[in-house]
């Protein structure tokens, strides 16, 4: 049975499956996104989808799930309040589940230690990459591939993190026997965390700032103008998630006792208020005017903060993404040859970046460590603790008191 591939018809041949069992040959699945193959299931072959699956438990589950299919989706369901982590749990899911089907030939609630260990090579290295590997692309386009390349060690540690959670959680259900994960000990969380490395430098942030001026007058309408840099000061000033910024409203900024707050509903549903800086609340009296509203927000003004171009409705946390992506390679463009290092450190860059950014800078800046975890809204003073420099920068300075000339041998 052929699943049709998004985009073609469904005569196209497909990729040439790799390590395939021979009596399960004649059954490819195409490289498609978890909804599209969700919404495909009844086409799928049963042996794929685990009905029979040896790691199968021979009791009633306790979720409403006949196959691996349903049972990937009532975990998910569990994070439905949590985008952010929705979307990370969802892609490792995913990943998980094709690499199942194309490289293995057999379905999840089949997978035994040595399948896990034969993931991990292939988080490092996904092979074919013209199968499995892409420049990123929205979810419905035919050329949306799963992975942009290899995962770092840190990403593997992640990802094994993630799925060990979903094997406890049908373990738990009473879906599955056991956790084919708990056997790894090499997931296990570091005891010393270290000092975040994904983050810009001020002179990154000011360059930024500088370049977007520069586009207005050519490259961009001018509302396209203001909307990024509004963007870009809501991203450094408050360190939101792309989440936040696309379900952030109007009224979600407010006064009191005469100073300005930003009031969010975060990751795991926590509500926190955070100060806005003056520098911020000038980017958003601007955006404002120009939208034909009232200069500072208004209590009953529930409609959205970043807005589309025509101004009527929200933006989504995908294009949050790609509009501070644009940011960063436009400002890249700027000083390619001039700045190469720096111009790559743009280019690598994304939205979390700034999250990261905005804590590192107020860290910098000599704020308190509990007021820069109450700005990032960390449960753990630990977490924040990664973002602070200072002491680097002390033990460097120590060990260098001032500049001394080299001497020359004679």
């Amino acid at each position: 049975m052929l699943i049709e591939h998004a985009g073609h018809q469904q005569d196209e041949p497909l990729p040439e499956k790799q390590g395939l069992e021979k009596d399960q040959s004649n059954y490819p699945v195409a490289i498609l996104p978890l909804e599209k193959l969700i919404a495909m299931s009844h086409q799928l072959p049963e042996s794929l989808l685990g009905y029979w699956g040896k790691n199968r438990l021979d009791s009633t589950p306790q979720i409403g799930a006949n196959h691996d299919l349903e049972a990937i989706q009532s975990w998910l369901n569990e994070y439905k309040d949590s985008p952010e982590t929705l979307r990370s749990y969802k892609r490792e899911a995913e990943r998980l589940i094709l690499w199942c089907w194309q490289q293995q030939g057999r379905a999840l609630s089949d997978l035994n230690r040595q399948d896990i260990a034969n993931y991990q090579i292939f988080l490092a290295d996904p092979q074919p990459r013209s199968l499995w590997c892409g420049d990123k692309r929205p979810r419905t386009s035919p050329h949306w591939r799963p992975f942009q390349g290899g995962l770092s060690l840190a990403s593997q540690k992640q990802t094994l993190t993630i799925l060990k959670g979903l094997f406890n959680y049908l373990r738990d259900a009473d879906y599955l026997r056991g956790n084919p994960l708990a056997l790894i000990k090499s997931i296990t969380k570091q005891t010393t965390p270290r000092k975040t490395k994904r983050y810009l430098e001020q002179a990154d942030i000011a360059l930024l700032f500088e370049q977007l001026p520069m586009q207005a007058d050519n490259a961009k309408s001018h509302r396209e103008w203001l909307r990024e840099r509004t963007l870009l000061a809501f991203l450094y000033y408050l360190a939101p998630r792309a989440s936040e910024v696309a379900s952030c409203k109007m009224n979600d900024f407010f006064q009191r006792r005469g100073r300005w707050w930003w009031r969010v509903l975060g990751k795991g549903k926590k509500y926190a208020e955070i100060p806005v800086p003056d520098a911020l609340l000038s980017y958003i009296q601007r955006y404002r005017s120009h939208l034909e509203l009232s200069p500072l927000p208004e209590p009953n003004d529930d409609t959205p903060f970043i807005r589309s171009i025509a101004g009527t409705s929200g933006i989504s946390a995908n294009m949050v993404y790609r509009l501070s992506k644009k940011i960063l390679l436009d400002a890249a463009a700027q000083i390619e040859h001039s700045e190469p290092e720096q111009a790559s450190r743009l280019r690598t860059a994304s939205t979390h970046w700034f999250r990261h950014t905005a804590i590192t800078h107020l860290a910098d800046q000599g704020v308190d460590l509990r007021l820069v975890s109450k700005t990032a809204r960390h449960s753990k003073l630990e977490t924040t603790a990664i973002y602070f420099h200072a002491e680097d920068d002390a033990w460097h300075n120590a060990i260098n008191p001032s500049p001394t000339p080299l001497v020359e041998e004679s």
